[in-house]
């Protein structure tokens, strides 16, 4: 969940549920699926579910870099502000790179492109992460999301989110 107000006017509302699962193969191989519920205020959309499944490749597995790249196809389904809702096929495709910097920090760039016969939405998220101690990190990221296409109410093409996040260990 997301809500930033200032001065009374609220500039971005958005709640967002998301579940994923992988299953690994012997080798660099593995499938994954991952199911999206989204609602942002100021996208045009009143929500969006999204259900993608597909295959995935480990190309490095380093001890200090890690590359995997995904594609798949997928269902979103589009409920939109004083429109017919719609269903749409989706080609998904993803990377996710991982660099450990040190034992104590590492940065991660994630990349995911959903094409649909409406739009294309574009997705970048760039994270340090930091360790503090055995416990606790400290993360400060990027996300930027493009929209090629997005409903005539949206606010804009792009949305960008930067968070600094603490994270726990159990």
């Amino acid at each position: 969940m997301r809500n930033v107000t200032r001065d009374g006017d609220t500039s971005a509302e958005q709640y967002l549920l998301s579940g994923r699962e992988r299953y690994d193969f012997d080798g660099p191989h593995y499938l994954f699926g991952f199911a999206r519920w989204e609602k942002d205020r100021f996208s045009g959309y009143d929500q969006q579910s999204t259900a993608i499944g597909g295959y995935g490749r480990d190309i490095i597995d380093g001890e200090r870099h890690q590359l995997s790249l995904e594609a798949g196809p997928g269902y979103r389904h589009d409920r939109i502000d004083n429109e017919e809702n719609r269903g749409l096929g989706v080609i998904y495709s993803a990377l996710d790179y991982r660099w450990a910097l040190s034992q104590f920090a590492s940065l991660r760039q994630e990349m995911s492109v959903e094409s649909t016969d409406e739009n294309t939405t574009s997705r970048s998220l760039s994270s340090l992460t930091a360790r503090l101690n055995s416990r606790l990190s400290l993360r400060l990221s990027h996300e930027a999301k493009h929209n090629s296409n997005p409903p005539e109410t949206a606010v804009a093409n792009t949305d960008h989110t930067t968070n600094v996040t603490l994270l726990y260990t159990w």
